[in-house]
C-alpha cells in the first residue's frame, strides 16, 4: 500500500521523482554544488484549481491534467 508507494523512485501517474528520491537528490546535489561552487535550480508549481477539476470531472481527469503537465515538464528538462 501507502508504505510500499513511498518507497519506488518514481510517482505511478507522473512518472516523476518521488518525494523520497526527491530529497536524496536534493542532498546529494546541495553537496556536489558546495563542493564545485555551482548552483541549481528548483521549480515549484501548483496547478490552479486542480481541486475543483477533481471534484467536477473526476479523479481520472484531474491525473490526466497533472500526467500532462509532468510530460511537458520532463519534455523539457535535462534528463539529470
Amino acid at each position: 500500500g501507502n508504505a510500499l508507494a513511498r518507497l519506488k523512485p518514481n510517482d505511478q501517474t507522473t512518472g516523476l521523482a518521488s518525494r523520497n528520491r526527491l530529497l536524496s537528490t536534493l542532498a546529494q546535489e546541495l553537496n556536489r554544488c558546495e563542493y564545485l561552487n555551482s548552483s541549481f535550480a528548483i521549480l515549484h508549481a501548483d496547478i490552479d484549481k486542480l481541486k475543483e477539476l477533481n471534484s467536477q470531472d473526476g479523479y481520472r481527469y484531474g491525473d490526466l491534467v497533472i500526467k500532462t503537465v509532468a510530460d511537458l515538464l520532463l519534455a523539457e528538462s535535462r534528463p539529470i
